[in-house]
């Protein structure tokens, strides 16, 4: 365990409104000035592992097949949802889920780049905040009769809009609402599993990293959002953490701290700009995994409704 590392505490209302008056900075300017210095965002649930591990990925709360579990009832349904969550565990979570221990820490070139990492929204990660976020849209849709009707409607519509005589009707589902009450049961102890990081939230935390040329094998070049490390960092390797209290929404980016990931990358002294070039001359190319949308791939439950395609009439 890193003890006594050094830690600086805000109110994020107070970090808002340095912002605003030109002062984006939330650690010291020796840390912040360090292009070698990366920044990890995560929630005060976690806050206690890091400190004794050091940063290393785990096993996830929620698995492979979790994910599939829950986007199979959205495509069973033949709904996408409202809130995006939905797309956010077949485009992410199944699009770019590595095996089981291949999965990387992520990292942001700024602290507020990763600060909306760490709110109690995203407690556990992006992949168990969406899982919260399609239950609750199902129980929502199995509550409310004008989610439903809003639903059929969708529905009657993009069959008229792409008919084509040539090809099989679109789907038209009219959900049994017994088969989504049976769903939502299944999925009773995920749902337990995703809400205990949310609850255990007590405060953003924000760890500061320096990185060694010796630390890029370890890092995924198809990471997507932010720098995937898939190695292991131990406590010493914590330089410091921020905790940031308050409940706030997806804070507001200071345009001179978003602006710090461009310079980074064109300045040739830094750790993106290096990364970069070593990633290149390794002539790695490609996606590390395929990007799914509609239904990631998974196989449907015909049982989830009746098809009434056919019963629609074509105007």
């Amino acid at each position: 365990m890193r003890k006594n590392i050094p830690t600086f505490e805000f109110h994020f209302e107070e970090l808002r409104d340095s912002a605003a008056k030109g002062d984006t900075l939330i650690f010291p300017e020796k840390y912040e000035a360090d292009k070698w210095v990366q920044y990890h965002g995560t929630s005060s649930a976690f806050e206690r592992s890091i400190d004794c591990e050091g940063l290393k990925w785990k096993p996830a709360i929620a698995s492979r097949k979790d994910i599939e579990d829950v986007v199979r009832v959205f495509g069973s349904m033949n709904w996408r949802g409202k809130s995006g969550y939905r797309s956010d565990l077949t485009v992410y979570s199944l699009g770019r889920h590595c095996a089981e221990n291949e999965n990387g820490v992520y990292f942001s070139e700024t602290p507020w780049r990763c600060l909306g990492y760490a709110r109690r929204v995203s407690a556990g990660g992006e992949t168990v905040c969406a899982i919260r976020g399609c239950i609750k849209e199902l129980q929502t849709y199995l509550n409310r009769k004008s989610v439903r009707d809003d639903h059929m409607e969708f529905q009657v519509d993009q069959l008229r809009k792409n008919f084509d005589a040539r090809y099989p009707r679109e789907r038209v589902i009219e959900v049994d609402l017994g088969w989504l009450r049976n769903q939502l049961a299944a999925l009773k102890s995920l749902k337990e599993r995703c809400r205990k990081p949310y609850v255990s939230h007590r405060h953003a935390v924000i760890y500061a990293v320096k990185f060694a040329p010796d630390d890029f094998e370890y890092f995924d070049p198809h990471g997507g959002s932010g720098e995937s490390f898939l190695g292991a960092l131990d406590p010493g390797r914590l330089c410091a953490k921020a905790r940031v209290f308050g409940d706030f929404d997806e804070p507001s980016i200071p345009m001179a701290a978003s602006a710090e990931c461009d310079v980074q990358r064109c300045d040739s002294s830094s750790f993106l700009y290096q990364l970069s070039k070593y990633q290149k001359s390794r002539d790695q190319s490609g996606q590390s995994g395929k990007e799914f949308y509609d239904w990631g791939g998974v196989e449907l439950d015909p049982t989830a409704g009746r098809d009434i395609s056919a019963e629609i009439e074509i105007v």
